[in-house]
């Protein structure tokens, strides 16, 4: 087949398969399309461009795949998908990424945020699940290490917190104030550029915070709306 050529067949249900030659050869199943012809333009070697003649369901692909093309593009990024010879692991992977990349994208448009990349919202999601399997009892020792702050992709701004709001804010019921013997700066108070060294720590997050009579750091640190 030369480029441009096409072939096709159409069962008694009305499905229609398609096989046309572009720059390699293509199949298009489609129990919508016809078999009527139309052309796409493409790119020369040279840069210039010219009309390859096409069925009419090639045509309409380059003109709405970019939905398509950008999830499998964003799902290859950071995959969880790995070999396996059963077919329904290969099922369950590309549902966790679907999803991943779905609820990516959704949490973007929800809360309009628009600086945040595909790699650091995997990441405060499984340090949300991580947080969910292992949740502290109350008096547990704090040499149990903690659940992992991320590792940040640039250096940390003296406002922000050391943990992500995926973990500080995650199960309210299993954060305790504990106290230790030697002091540490408060996390609240540091974004505030206000000295203080308080003994009281959070056993769940690892972080100092201010607990007494004359402030609660510990409540603020835990606000969703700090």
């Amino acid at each position: 087949m030369k480029r441009g050529d096409y072939d096709y067949r159409v069962s008694e249900d009305g499905l229609t398969v398609l096989k046309w030659m572009g720059s390699k050869c293509v199949n298009i199943p489609s129990n919508f399309h016809s078999t009527a012809g139309t052309a796409v333009l493409r790119t020369q070697k040279g840069g210039t461009k010219s009309e390859v003649p096409c069925p009419q369901a090639v045509s309409d692909y380059d003109k709405f795949m970019d939905g398509v093309d950008k999830a499998d593009q964003l799902c290859g990024l950071y995959g969880v998908s790995r070999k396996s010879k059963k077919w329904r692991h290969q099922m369950f992977f590309e549902l966790v990424d679907s999803t991943l990349v779905n609820s990516f994208i959704v949490f973007c448009k929800v809360t309009q945020e628009q600086q945040l990349s595909l790699l650091n919202f995997l990441r405060s999601v499984a340090l949300s699940l991580l947080a969910m399997s292992r949740p502290p009892k109350m008096g547990r020792s704090l040499s149990a290490s903690p659940c992992p702050s991320p590792v940040p992709a640039k250096k940390r701004r003296k406002t922000e917190f050391s943990v992500s709001d995926a973990v500080r804010l995650e199960q309210a019921g299993v954060h305790y104030v504990v106290y230790k013997k030697d002091r540490g700066r408060c996390e609240v108070c540091s974004a505030k550029g206000v000295q203080s060294r308080p003994h009281s720590k959070c056993n769940m997050c690892d972080v100092f915070l201010c607990c007494n009579e004359k402030k609660n750091c510990f409540l603020d640190f835990h606000d969703i709306s700090v």
